[in-house]
């Protein structure tokens, strides 16, 4: 690998082999940690999908007849709407 100038800071190309292993794409954010002298391990940063996960656990079912509107409205209780049926 070639470390690089990029701005006012360095930067690493990672070889074909890992970004087709590691299923990477433009954007991706990784981790890079160091193992050794002069030696590191690359993994995909995974704290994404973690947070997202964890947002999504605390999803619930709305009642029945109780429904989320899109409005664009500064208070986010104004879009709750109930609507007996």
């Amino acid at each position: 690998m070639q470390v690089c100038k990029w701005g006012n800071s360095l930067a690493i190309r990672l070889p074909a082999s890992v970004v087709h292993t590691l299923q990477l794409k433009e954007g991706d954010e990784i981790e890079v940690h160091v193992v050794g002298h002069r030696a590191f391990d690359v993994d995909r940063d995974r704290s994404r999908d973690r947070a997202i996960k964890y947002i999504d656990s605390f999803r619930k079912t709305l009642p029945p007849g109780l429904e989320v509107r899109p409005r664009r409205s500064k208070c986010p209780v104004r879009n709750i709407v109930w609507s007996p049926r």
